[in-house]
C-alpha cells in the first residue's frame, strides 16, 4: 500500500470476489482514504475478470487529494524527495517536517509523516492541523520506486477530486461499480444512538451525512453496481434493509489502529451491497 491509513481495505477484496461486476463502465470511489481497496482492484488482484481503467476517486481531504494528484503526475519526482526526508528522520526531525507540512502541505512531507508517524494515524486537530505524535518503531516501511510508479500508472484515467461523496456520485451513470467506505459509526458510543462517528479530520461525518448517503445510494441501487463497508451495527442494518433491494454480509477483522496489542481486537464487519 502507498500509504498507512485506518481502516484500509485491502484485505475486503477477496471477500467480495463474486459481488464485483465482469464489466465496469467507470469505477468511483468517494472515500478513497489510503486507497488500498482501489489500488489492489486496479492491479487485477481478484480472482475475476474485472478491471477499473477509469472513473473519479475522491475525498474531502485536501492533502491527500494533493498527494494523489502528484503520485499521478509526478512518482519518480515524489519518491527521490519523500526519501531525502526518511533518511534524515529522527524525532527532533519528524516534528520539524511536521510544522512546515501544517503551512506549505508539500505531498512529499505528507507521505514521510504518513510512514513515520505513532502507528499510521491520520488525525487533524480542530484547526485542521495534522498533529499525530512521531512514531516509535525502528525500522521504516517505505514504497519502492517502482511501487509508486505503479500506482501513478493506475491513476492515469482517474479524477482525483476534493469533494463532497454526493458531489461525485452525481455524476455517476449506469454501468459504473461504486464502492463506498465512509467513516465508521462509533460502535462503543454508549447511548447506542449512534450519533458519533469515529473522526479523524476537522470535519466530522455526522449521522445526517450517512442518512444523505442512503438517500443517494437508494436513487443509484437500479443503475449501478454498488458495494458499502461499515461495521456490523444495528444502525446500519436499519439503514439498509433487504425490502429495499439491499443485501447484507457480515465478516470479521482484527483491527490495528490500537497501538498495543490487546487493544487490537475483533470486530464484525458489514459489507452491503446491491444486485442488478
Amino acid at each position: 500500500m502507498i500509504l498507512k491509513w485506518p481502516g484500509g481495505k485491502k484485505w475486503l477484496l477477496k471477500k467480495v470476489d463474486d459481488l464485483i461486476p465482469d464489466k465496469i463502465n467507470n469505477y468511483i470511489e468517494p472515500f478513497i482514504g489510503g486507497g488500498s481497496f482501489f489500488f489492489a482492484l486496479a492491479a487485477h488482484q481478484t480472482s475475476l475478470s474485472a478491471s477499473i481503467s477509469q472513473g473519479t476517486i475522491c475525498d474531502t481531504n485536501n492533502k491527500l487529494i494533493k498527494f494523489y494528484r502528484c503520485l499521478k503526475k509526478s512518482p519518480k519526482k515524489l519518491f527521490e524527495e519523500s526519501m531525502a526526508l526518511i533518511n534524515q528522520h529522527s524525532e527532533e526531525y519528524y516534528y520539524e517536517i511536521r510544522d512546515e507540512f501544517n503551512q506549505d502541505l508539500a505531498p512529499h512531507k505528507f507521505i514521510y509523516l504518513n510512514r513515520t508517524c505513532f502507528n499510521g494515524v491520520y488525525r487533524e486537530n480542530n484547526s485542521g492541523a495534522f498533529n499525530v505524535p512521531v512514531g516509535r518503531r525502528k525500522q521504516i516501511a517505505f514504497p519502492t520506486k517502482e511501487y509508486f510508479l505503479e500506482c501513478s500508472k493506475s491513476l492515469k484515467n482517474f479524477n482525483l477530486e476534493c469533494c463532497d461523496f454526493s458531489e461525485a456520485l452525481s455524476k455517476a451513470k449506469k454501468g459504473d461499480f461504486i464502492y463506498l467506505d465512509p467513516p465508521y459509526v462509533d460502535r462503543t458510543y454508549e447511548s447506542k444512538t449512534y450519533k458519533t462517528f469515529r473522526k479523524y479530520n476537522a470535519k466530522e461525518f455526522s449521522i445526517k451525512d450517512l442518512e444523505r448517503m442512503v438517500e443517494v445510494c437508494n436513487q443509484l441501487k437500479g443503475k449501478c453496481s454498488i458495494l458499502i463497508s461499515n461495521f456490523s451495527v444495528d444502525l446500519v442494518k436499519d439503514y439498509f434493509k433487504k425490502k429495499d433491494g439491499w443485501h447484507f454480509r457480515e465478516t470479521e477483522k482484527t483491527t490495528f489502529i490500537s497501538g498495543k496489542a490487546k487493544g487490537r481486537t475483533k470486530v464484525k464487519e458489514a459489507i452491503i451491497y446491491n444486485k442488478i
